[in-house]
């Protein structure tokens, strides 16, 4: 199984939850999370990471609050989000980084 690091540095276009299983506004976003991936594009990656087990990731990708997302294309973070955003606002990020052209609905 790859790591994280692994398939980011391979240049797949991964959008990343960076959350902790004692944050209750990290669990708010996960049915955003769902929303978009199953409305919008099936075809996006996303990968959860449990900073409770995952705590060297934290300095790593210079996390500082929670929850955290990353979009990472081409093994570059292109967009970063902290704290509660909808399924469109990360659709828009999507766009406006060129990434997943297969959306399903329109805004």
């Amino acid at each position: 199984m790859k790591t994280l690091i692994q398939k980011i540095e391979e240049g797949k276009e991964l959008l990343v939850h960076f959350y902790t299983t004692w944050c209750g506004t990290c669990s708010m976003l996960k049915p955003e999370l769902k929303k978009f991936k199953d409305e919008f594009c099936s075809c996006v990656e996303i990968e959860e990471v449990n900073l409770d087990r995952d705590t060297h990731l934290l300095n790593h990708f210079h996390i500082k609050q929670l929850p955290t997302i990353i979009l990472f294309k081409k093994g570059e973070e292109v967009w970063r989000n902290v704290g509660i955003i909808g399924a469109e606002e990360i659709k828009t990020a999507y766009q406006q980084h060129d990434v997943c052209n297969k959306f399903t609905h329109k805004l």
